[in-house]
């Protein structure tokens, strides 16, 4: 099962002047969950007028924050809490009809594939996860796996991070262990410690399943798509 809806405005990441028009224009245009229906998994396009307004680049997580905001707690979808959500993938897009369109699935699983380019990083990690933006103990690892090998940089990238952990909250975005684990990407994208070039992701797929006898943990996978 899948349903599709489009929301015509201007996507606006949280906490930016933007944010309240913007989760107006969601409000208005979603409809309220059916009863009894069980959605597993998003799909979120952002069409936006530009990608880097008044020169602040946009992440394509903080796009999704308003986004879960109400489609999940105010118009009850996943059963109106966020944990719920198994997968997400979301993506932007530079286009003169703005907006956002939502495809909401039943899967489990992810019935669409992630566009991937050039591999750039594939690991596991295997650890606690990253506390806050400033925590190396991804990054550490990331730089070690890329120790010695040429980097070429690019402006767009597409990522798939994958949670051993069926309990995580993949959709906290503002606070939660998805936004930490994207600022310490840096060593494959660009950026540094604390100050990540994450705004270069154009997809992000997240997802979160169990590891059985492996434990809890990541598994981080980036192409580089230009």
């Amino acid at each position: 099962m899948s349903l599709k809806f489009w929301v015509p405005g201007n996507p606006a990441p949280f906490a930016t002047q933007g944010e309240k028009p913007w989760k107006e224009a969601l409000l208005l245009h979603l409809p309220q969950c059916p009863e009894r229906l069980c959605a597993r998994g998003l799909v979120i396009e952002f069409y936006l007028a530009d990608l880097a307004p008044r020169g602040h680049p946009l992440d394509v997580d903080n796009l999704c924050e308003p986004v879960f905001s109400i489609l999940i707690n105010r118009k009850g979808w996943f059963g109106g809490r966020r944990p719920n959500l198994t997968w997400w993938r979301a993506s932007k897009h530079q286009c003169s009809a703005t907006g956002c369109q939502i495809q909401v699935f039943s899967n489990e699983i992810s019935p669409i594939g992630i566009p991937k380019g050039v591999k750039v990083y594939e690991g596991h990690y295997w650890g606690p996860l990253p506390s806050n933006a400033r925590d190396p103990c991804i990054s550490q690892q990331i730089q070690g796996k890329l120790m010695g090998q040429k980097q070429c940089l690019a402006d767009r990238y597409s990522v798939l991070v994958r949670f051993w952990n069926t309990k995580l909250n993949i959709g906290d975005i503002a606070t939660g262990k998805v936004k930490t684990t994207i600022d310490s990407l840096y060593p494959a994208i660009g950026g540094d410690l604390g100050q990540p070039e994450d705004w270069k992701i154009d997809i992000l797929q997240v997802e979160k399943c169990s590891a059985d006898s492996l434990g809890s943990g990541v598994r981080i996978s980036i192409w580089r798509l230009d």
